[in-house]
């Protein structure tokens, strides 16, 4: 087992079935909570967060809608609206290839 399958297993169900895409777990990238939202920096590392239910987030290109179950695509460096409550499990990945999982 994988430390990326170790952690995919330990996340609650459907989110424990998760397949990440091969070598692509080079570097842990934070989300950073700041004034409500969510900041991905550009290149920096960070620990894993636990988290809540959880939606599936990629780095990628544009925002889109946020809702439980939705993938959310944004670019390094942009935010995320989340509520006060929301919290994060940051996953190991590539920053093209980042998989965080958020809960509301």
């Amino acid at each position: 087992m994988t430390p990326i399958d170790a952690i995919l297993s330990s996340l609650p169900a459907p989110f424990n079935t998760i397949t990440p895409l091969p070598d692509t777990i080079i570097a842990y990238i934070p989300l950073v909570r700041t004034y409500g939202s969510l900041y991905i920096p550009h290149d920096a590392h960070t620990e894993l967060q636990e988290t809540r239910n959880a939606i599936v987030l990629k780095v990628g290109s544009n925002i889109t809608n946020i809702a439980p179950g939705n993938t959310v695509i944004p670019a390094p460096g942009q935010g995320i609206a989340l509520t006060e409550t929301s919290d994060i499990r940051l996953l190991r990945y590539d920053i093209k290839d980042l998989i965080a999982v958020i809960s509301d």
